[in-house]
């Protein structure tokens, strides 16, 4: 089994931030042909999680991060050549169910002073 392991199975090479994405990210550097990649990707960056049309918002972590400059095959690599970035009407409710809250009284609290 290997450290940090607990099933003893290799960790997946891509990973999903939130189950609405449309993109995966590569955890290791990935082959061409891996996880149905049509090139080499490198760690840490994007591909498409499925078929993306021309225009389609790319979903990062529930977030809007860019739109399709063309259509997409699942596997393929989002960079700057494939994403358009534009204006776009953005939900502006986020956080609005924020309440602060006290954890510990400031009486309570420890100063560096």
């Amino acid at each position: 089994m290997k450290p940090g392991s607990s099933s003893g199975a290799d960790p997946p090479p891509v990973f999903l931030l939130h189950p609405e994405d449309n993109v995966l990210v590569a955890r290791t550097e990935l082959p061409a042909g891996a996880v149905v990649t049509r090139k080499p990707i490198p760690a840490g960056h994007k591909l498409a999680r499925r078929d993306l049309q021309h225009g389609e918002p790319i979903v990062k972590c529930l977030a809007t991060i860019g739109f399709t400059a063309s259509d997409i095959p699942a596997g393929t690599l989002l960079s700057g050549t494939n994403i358009e970035f534009r204006e776009f009407e953005r939900p502006h409710d986020i956080g609005t169910e924020y309440r602060p809250i006290d954890l510990v009284p400031e009486t309570a609290r420890r100063t560096f002073l």
